[in-house]
């Protein structure tokens, strides 16, 4: 008896041991199974579907009760017109919680029959406190389009980027922009409208936070023949050149820290055709002329004389070696074409496709830059 009860103690045991085993690899497999997506917040699921095209958002609506008007709280918005129509994107705009300011908006329209899209999204951008906005144009037609003018004095926006392809219209822009809060500017192939009373486009005087400013293939309408860059706060600005019809750019910039002088093109053209004025001399500039240029076109004679008192400056190895055609000429004449008087760093961005020497470096830097050189000019 003694025997057979330790062995039925010793099976009951072994059959809850069983039991348990069982219990755990239910619940364990329950787990794996729940829907765990489901389970996070609504402020996590609304960031995951931020990183979704507009109509991709809408379509987890079906998944359940719970998502049904999720999707109408979402504050980043992307439309791109190949996979959107018109119709689609007016209707997802007025089921969109109306009382969720808009962040984020991203936008890219490749069809002509869709531009008249950007001025509803436009008024709905500037109803709903839009902050950060990038607009791309890819139509493959060159003509002049009146960019909605609205969204030039929206007082929520941030940071603003306007591109187009460089076969595409031309946006035409106001005579003033009217972003109180902007921070950060990219335009691409835009025109730039003068005033009524003179030749002079001034569209950044009123940007009063404008701290970055990229201007790509940027041009002046009509009668304009001046572009004034005129912004006490700017600190950064991105010029590329480009073969637009040459104008003179002026620079009233007190706090610019950092200057680019870009163009990658070969071809040369209207490009070294500009010319640069400032109203006062740069102190605390940094220059990044990475250029093909004519070793003696308008924007070499125009800018060094600008920056006479920069103390950072910063040059690619392909305007060292333009500009060491310039000292040879002016040696040639007895005359000293550059002075930076202040300067205390000078540095070379090397590119390895150039074959250029420290010897050729330093030659330009003595020819130039020296506190002897500086002292023949005082």
């Amino acid at each position: 008896m003694f025997i057979s009860g330790q062995a039925s103690t010793e099976g009951n045991e072994t059959e809850e041991k069983l039991v348990e085993q069982t219990l755990r690899l239910s619940i364990r497999n329950r787990e794996d199974d729940r829907d765990r997506i489901s389970e996070l917040p609504n402020g996590v699921l609304l960031h995951i579907m931020e990183f979704m095209k507009a109509e991709d958002a809408v379509k987890t609506c079906v998944l359940s009760k719970r998502w049904e008007n999720l999707w109408k709280g979402i504050a980043t918005l992307k439309f791109y017109s190949w996979r959107s129509s018109v119709p689609n994107y007016n209707k997802f705009l007025s089921r969109r919680d109306g009382y969720i300011s808009l962040l984020n908006l991203d936008i890219l329209i490749c069809n002509f029959s869709e531009l008249k899209l950007l001025n509803n999204i436009m008024d709905y951008a500037v109803l709903h406190n839009a902050q950060h906005m990038k607009v791309f144009l890819y139509v493959p037609y060159k003509f002049h389009l009146v960019f909605p003018s609205i969204i030039f004095s929206c007082p929520s926006l941030t940071l603003h980027h306007l591109r187009n392809s460089c076969r595409g219209p031309i946006w035409k822009l106001p005579k003033s922009l009217q972003l109180p809060a902007l921070k950060s500017l990219y335009l691409d192939c835009v025109c730039f409208t003068a005033s009524d009373d003179n030749n002079c486009a001034e569209p950044f005087s009123s940007c009063v936070l404008l701290n970055s400013l990229v201007l790509i293939e940027c041009s002046l309408h009509e009668h304009a023949e001046i572009l004034c860059i005129n912004n006490s706060n700017l600190d950064r600005v991105y010029r590329s050149l480009s073969h637009v019809k040459p104008y003179k750019i002026v620079f009233s910039t007190p706090n610019l820290s950092s200057l680019a002088i870009i163009n990658r093109i070969k071809r040369i053209g209207f490009r070294d055709r500009h010319q640069f004025s400032s109203t006062r001399n740069f102190s605390f500039l940094e220059v990044d002329i990475e250029a093909i240029l004519r070793p003696f076109s308008p924007v070499f004679v125009s800018l060094p004389q600008t920056m006479t008192n920069i103390k950072n400056m910063t040059l690619s190895s392909r305007t060292i070696m333009t500009m060491r055609c310039i000292i040879t000429y002016y040696d040639g004449l007895g005359s000293e074409p550059l002075c930076f008087g202040r300067l205390d760093s000078f540095k070379v961005k090397l590119n390895p496709e150039d074959k250029i020497s420290d010897e050729a470096v330093n030659w330009i830097y003595s020819g130039i830059f020296t506190s002897e050189h500086s002292n023949n000019q005082s």
